[in-house]
């Protein structure tokens, strides 16, 4: 796959992540988030603060195409609001950030 095929990948997940429709799963003990397809899976990796990853993957689980971003590129931007969003969604941050705020006031 061409970097620009990535890029509009990457685009449409960043996209379909604002508005709900990925549903991430943690990756056990690792920086990184994936979703499954049918015949396909995405994943999402922070490489330290100032590189992000995401990664295309048959069923097997071999990469067939990535997109990196690093501090200060367009990628990064892209890339690091896409790890923050499937890191709340797997994790449901907002959800346990409700209940930490419930708890401290007393409900």
């Amino acid at each position: 796959m061409t970097e620009s095929k990535m890029l509009e990948l990457a685009e449409e997940v960043l996209a379909q992540s604002k508005a709900g429709k990925v549903k991430w799963e943690e990756i056990t003990n690792t920086d990184a988030y994936g979703v499954k397809f049918p015949d396909i899976g995405l994943g999402i990796v922070r490489i330290s603060g100032a590189e992000y990853l995401l990664q295309l993957r048959d069923i097997g689980g071999k990469l067939l195409d990535s997109l990196s971003g690093r501090r200060g590129s367009e990628e990064y931007n892209m890339l690091q609001e896409i790890y923050n969003l499937a890191r709340g969604e797997a994790l449901s941050v907002e959800e346990n950030i409700d209940k930490a705020l419930n708890y401290l006031k007393g409900q």
